[in-house]
């Protein structure tokens, strides 16, 4: 009796140490938007119109979703905005596709990060039976930075099918057989996108952390600042402001001084802590301007010269 009470006390901790671990596993995309896209202007490889990267691209997106990742589908995209999905594209009009997406201000449409997914596959006619494979290789990019995150590729696999299998034939045996490979490569992208998500992967993190933890790299440009203002502002920028990551590249003078900055804080809470800096250092509301273009620059004019006035209630630059 003792045995089988010990050996239930074992078996429900088990099962709760792995009911923990799925549920954290399950949360690891935390909402992160992606977007999976077929990268098919290689002729040997499998068309974006096929069943067979139909097949693929379901399997990543569910992967995908099961994990907590928010996938935003490319047709509906390219539907809302009137757009047509081509076979044969090439990265290049990949990232424009995005691109413009982005830009249409509709956060339904704005991915975080790019999973660009290419297939190839091939049927050999032994005479007496076909021999096919297919290989699959995906890459996650960091869409606000334009940085190659990471990418995997799922090793070839070969596999029987009927003798003179072609059309329909090929394409349902591949089909099933990508369709699985699929499944491995979606477990370990994302698993890849979640540990850059959490910037486990030895970036030098500060001490607010941003919910999705990918690195956003801004151009900052500041207009009609003295020097000496400009080195206070910057200053301020690495030391005061969560999430700072490093600064780099700066160029220009007092009319426009142009810095590269890098940051774990998303553009909207950027753009708050630049107008509370220039808030706190006295600068009156319709002294400067600050604007978003693109998600990535901000621009940061003074109007007019006057001495800064320092206010009573200093706002947290934070």
């Amino acid at each position: 009796m003792k045995y089988l009470i010990r050996l239930f006390t074992i078996s429900a901790i088990l099962i709760g140490i792995t009911g923990c671990s799925t549920i954290a596993e399950a949360q690891s995309g935390r909402g992160i938007p992606i977007v999976v896209m077929s990268e098919d202007s290689d002729k040997n490889s499998v068309k974006r119109s096929s069943d067979i990267f139909r097949r693929v691209i379901t399997e990543l997106q569910d992967q995908m979703q099961r994990y907590d990742y928010y996938v935003i589908d490319e047709e509906f995209i390219a539907g809302k905005m009137g757009w047509e999905v081509r076979d044969r594209r090439p990265k290049t009009e990949l990232v424009q596709f995005v691109d413009l997406a982005m830009k249409s201000g509709d956060a339904t449409l704005s991915p975080r990060a790019m999973v660009v997914v290419k297939i190839r596959a091939a049927a050999k006619n032994l005479g007496f039976a076909t021999k096919a494979q297919v290989r699959i290789n995906g890459d996650i990019y960091d869409i606000d930075s334009n940085a190659y995150l990471g990418g995997w590729e799922v090793p070839t696999k070969e596999f029987p099918a009927p003798r003179n299998c072609s059309g329909v034939c090929i394409t349902e045996i591949v089909g099933d057989n990508a369709r699985d490979l699929a499944t491995s490569l979606g477990d370990v992208l994302r698993k890849k996108l979640a540990y850059i998500a959490r910037s486990d992967g030895g970036q030098r993190l500060s001490g607010g952390r941003d919910d999705n933890q990918l690195v956003n790299r801004y151009l900052v440009k500041f207009k009609n600042f003295s020097l000496l203002e400009i080195m206070t502002m910057t200053e301020v920028m690495e030391t005061e402001f969560d999430g700072y990551v490093q600064a780099r590249s700066p160029q220009g003078d007092s009319a426009v001084f142009k810095y590269n900055y890098e940051s774990y804080k998303r553009p909207n809470d950027m753009f708050r802590g630049l107008n509370r800096m220039l808030l706190a250092a006295g600068y009156p509301e319709d002294q400067f301007k600050v604007m978003l273009r693109d998600r990535r620059e901000f621009f940061i004019d003074k109007l007019y010269d006057a001495p800064p006035r320092p206010g009573k209630d200093v706002p947290r630059l934070r």
